[in-house]
């Protein structure tokens, strides 16, 4: 970066915009910052001038800074007087800009209308346009229809465009084990960039489902933008949700199984949704907390999962939830119905391998039976393993609709389905209840206990006979 002092031609003026701009790259502001320095020995009175506008930039941004920390500790108010004073000393478009993005922050912590928030963002956006994807993005979220979906472009382009400048950022940094961080920061940017790119294509994909539903291509738009979304960020749990739903709800379940593009949309909706199911594992496991949705979209996925009847995947998704969660009745049931399905899974397999053990004797194949043997008595395992746990999730949503003040018709009329179901299977509630107490002794009153009360209170192993 060079700069004439006898020839300046604006340069002056573009050095400072820089430096004013905080959302100017740091290693910019500074650059133009130590050029200023340097001119004001060749023009004094111009530099007591620039000296004046710094110092009025370094306390906006202090203030700013202030702000920032007060609403991230939800004190509005302290929050509001630093962005009053600093809007005071914000003397160029690009400072009171910033100001401004942050007030709407502040609005949009304290629930005020819609339209007071959509006023100070789009006074913010007339000062500085399309500079901001933050911006841009809450702006989207706040319009509706056209409007909306015009935000929500803008913002992809601009952080497109701020992705390819870290990517050749990126590809210029020595592969060297001394610059291995500077290159796994500058790689979490642009990850994190094509995270929030991805979540606003889902965002576009909604609009064409909801506000912009009559639009002659929604449909094919909602599939392009969630299609676009997969790929721009692989690891976005609800990118894959959503195109696994889009496809589901596509799927007509009437027509006949050789109706082969039908059957295509089913496959797909699976696949996409079990994906989704596997990145949202692997965060789990990788501590990857920023990139795990919300409780919603988890749960939707749960539910999207079960209606696909994915047992195994929902259960996991589900007692994952359940870590945090507990007085959900129905993800108590959805656990209840995955943990039984399951095992009716399993005992399928089982008698299966039991016919070919069969098969093996009348050869006298040895190995093969024992093989067999083994599994079959892990399957065993496993079953009776999940038809515990599907008797004590019962006894958990019976806790939880016992204290809840609607009681759930539906979920109670299911759940009374399943406890009559594992009693037939020598699984009682009662030795549930005495399992979940553990040493105590004691558990919480369910809204089911007595349902079951001529079953077997001493305990039992079940029989696993999955109805033989």
């Amino acid at each position: 970066m060079a700069f004439n002092p006898g020839k300046d031609n604006g340069e002056r003026k573009k050095l400072r915009a820089i430096v004013s701009d905080p959302r100017s790259p740091q290693i910019q502001r500074e650059r133009a910052q130590d050029i200023l320095n340097l001119t004001g020995i060749d023009n004094s009175d111009d530099f007591d001038d620039g000296a004046d506008d710094i110092a009025n930039i370094t306390a906006v941004e202090q203030l700013l800074d202030q702000a920032t920390g007060f609403l991230g500790r939800f004190e509005t108010e302290q929050a509001r007087v630093c962005v009053d004073e600093a809007l005071k000393l914000a003397t160029t478009l690009e400072l009171r800009s910033a100001v401004l993005d942050i007030a709407a922050q502040i609005l949009i912590s304290d629930r005020v209308p819609p339209e007071q928030v959509i006023a100070i963002l789009k006074e913010s956006e007339t000062l500085t346009p399309l500079t901001s994807h933050e911006r841009l993005l809450d702006l989207a979220q706040f319009c509706t229809s056209e409007e909306s979906l015009g935000h929500y472009q803008n913002a992809i382009k601009l952080i497109e465009a701020e992705v390819g400048l870290l990517t050749e950022e990126f590809n210029a940094i020595p592969k060297g084990r001394q610059y291995a961080q500077e290159r796994e920061d500058c790689q979490f940017e642009i990850d994190d960039l094509a995270s929030v790119a991805a979540t606003a294509m889902v965002a576009i994909s909604e609009l064409y489902t909801t506000d912009l539903c009559d639009d002659d291509n929604a449909e094919q738009q909602c599939g392009h933008y969630l299609q676009l979304a997969m790929k721009t960020d692989p690891m976005s749990v609800e990118a894959f949700r959503a195109y696994g739903n889009y496809c589901y709800i596509r799927y007509d379940s009437k027509q006949p199984i050789t109706n082969a593009a039908n059957q295509h949309l089913l496959q797909e909706a699976i696949k996409a949704s079990k994906q989704a199911y596997i990145i949202l594992r692997q965060c789990y496991e990788q501590g990857l907390d920023s990139k795990i949705p919300e409780f919603t979209p988890r749960l939707e996925l749960g539910r999207q999962l079960y209606e696909l009847q994915c047992w195994e995947e929902t259960l996991t998704v589900l007692t994952m939830i359940l870590q945090e969660e507990l007085e959900v009745a129905e993800i108590w049931l959805l656990c209840v119905i995955s943990s039984y399905k399951l095992a009716e899974q399993l005992h399928i397999e089982m008698t299966t391998l039991q016919n070919q053990t069969n098969t093996q004797k009348q050869i006298g194949n040895k190995k093969m039976v024992n093989d067999r043997a083994n599994k079959m008595k892990n399957l065993q395992e496993q079953i009776h393993s999940l038809l515990s746990c599907a008797a004590q999730y019962c006894v958990n949503a019976g806790r939880v609709l016992e204290a809840a003040e609607d009681k759930d018709a539906d979920i109670i009329s299911q759940l009374k389905q399943y406890v009559a179901l594992l009693k037939e299977r020598g699984y009682s509630l009662a030795q549930a209840k005495k399992e979940l107490a553990g040493d105590d002794g004691e558990y919480d009153e369910s809204l089911l206990d007595g349902i079951d009360s001529d079953s077997d209170d001493d305990g039992n192993d079940g029989n696993d006979g999955m109805g033989e």
